[in-house]
């Protein structure tokens, strides 16, 4: 019995004793193996904007040359920005008078206008300053002040008095003289009844270029001249044409003592609303399709003389002696209008930049 008991003892142990060879320590200090990190999910992409459309409207037609311009940059944007900003164009005063159109972008009423900048002076008198005659001498004149610093400060004044934001400034011509007797000198001029606009603007222009302005309605122009009413004319070269002027009277004065000029402006909240990246873009396309459209339109105008001188009318262009003489006649009319409206620093950057 004894012999037994030991044995099962013996057996128990040497169990025991291989049981504990085969199992494995596990250190105490030693956590178990962290699973490893979960790769990190993608960013989730903002959500694309919601496309801009930009509802445009002006006044010419779409067969102009600013007209074509118009499209071409709505077309330009549409592609540059994948379809982001679009412009939903209406011409030929579909939308309104150009005073309602710039009303209404004010009011936000209206995306954006292509419209006249002389219309914009009760809402920032400094615009006076681009109607300002005989301040431009030649379109390069034109080109320098109204792209660089004097035209980026016109549009500051107006993006801080309104609630509009200019994009730039547009070339539509300079207006010219057109006489019945033979001019080669200013003092030609002296006492040649000349048709003008009712504005005293125009009076006081060619008060001081030695004619003798009468108010008359354009309509009744072409007889005033056949008849002798008046002795000549002052619009654009294009106008000389189309109305027949040519006809009746023969002697230009390349005077361009009036440049006409455009602008685009957009209501503020409207342009707050397109991207920083696409205000780029379609900044930078304005400024090559409009600078062309305005290059093309002082082009047009060159061909618009050459054809009046090839029916045989003669053009004469102030010498310098006489652009002095005119510069000091108007800088007293500049300096009032700019006391008057309050511009008298733009207008100091504009004299020393012509």
């Amino acid at each position: 019995m004894k012999k037994t008991i030991a044995m099962l003892l013996a057996i128990v142990m040497c169990v025991c004793l291989f049981a504990g060879c085969g199992a494995k320590e596990t250190p105490a200090a030693e956590a178990p193996a962290a699973a490893a990190p979960a790769a990190e999910a993608p960013a989730a992409e903002a959500p694309a904007a919601d496309p801009v459309v930009i509802k445009v409207g002006y006044g010419l037609a779409e067969d102009t040359t600013l007209g074509v311009a118009m499209q071409n940059w709505a077309d330009k944007v549409a592609e540059a920005t994948e379809g982001r900003v679009t412009f939903e164009i209406y011409s030929n005063g579909q939308l309104g008078t150009l005073v309602e159109m710039i009303e209404a972008v004010e009011l936000g009423q209206l995306d954006a206008t292509m419209n006249d900048a002389s219309l914009m002076v009760e809402y920032a008198p400094e615009l006076n300053l681009l109607a300002l005659p005989m301040l431009f001498s030649s379109f390069e004149s034109w080109e320098k002040l109204t792209t660089g610093e004097v035209g980026q400060k016109l549009a500051d004044v107006v993006a801080e008095k309104t609630n509009m934001y200019v994009m730039g400034w547009i070339f539509n011509g300079f207006r010219e003289i057109l006489c019945k007797p033979e001019i080669n000198s200013m003092d030609d001029c002296t006492g040649v009844v000349i048709r003008s606009p009712e504005a005293d603007i125009y009076v006081q222009t060619l008060t001081r270029l030695n004619f003798t302005p009468t108010p008359l309605a354009f309509s009744e122009l072409y007889t005033a001249l056949q008849t002798g009413v008046v002795d000549a004319c002052e619009t654009s070269y294009e106008q000389f044409i189309l109305n027949s002027f040519y006809e009746e009277a023969t002697h230009m004065v390349e005077s361009n003592h009036m440049a006409a000029n455009m602008t685009m402006l957009f209501n503020q909240d409207v342009w707050a609303k397109v991207s920083a990246e696409d205000q780029a873009t379609i900044t930078a396309i304005y400024n090559e399709v409009f600078g062309q459209a305005s290059r093309t339109t002082n082009e047009l105008a060159e061909g618009f003389k050459q054809e009046l001188l090839d029916k045989g009318c003669t053009v004469y262009n102030y010498s310098d002696d006489e652009l002095k003489v005119i510069t000091e006649r108007f800088t007293d009319y500049w300096n009032e209008n700019a006391t008057a409206n309050g511009y008298t620093d733009i207008l100091e950057m504009a004299i020393a930049a012509r």
